[in-house]
């Protein structure tokens, strides 16, 4: 995958954590507001640029991290997860 794909994705998870540090210690109510209003467009991101790498096959072809079946699977599932 492409320096600037994976800089996003890793961008997107590191956002993910950082909310998840700063909800730590809030109520089970506050901690689910601030995911619906700031996880979820996050993740919506993350799955969308999933796709977008998979749909362009942006993966590193001597890459067998890339490459392996278990990270494929796993970009499928994050592709396919508006149509199940």
């Amino acid at each position: 995958m492409s320096r600037k794909s994976l800089r996003v994705l890793l961008s997107i998870w590191g956002k993910l954590y950082q909310i998840e540090k700063e909800i730590k210690h809030f109520s089970v109510s506050e901690r689910l507001e601030r995911r619906l209003s700031e996880s979820v467009p996050l993740l919506n991101q993350l799955f969308d640029k999933i796709r977008e790498i998979r749909e362009r096959n942006d993966f590193l072809p001597k890459s067998s991290i890339c490459s392996s079946n278990s990270v494929m699977q796993a970009f499928s599932f994050f592709a396919d997860k508006d149509s199940k």
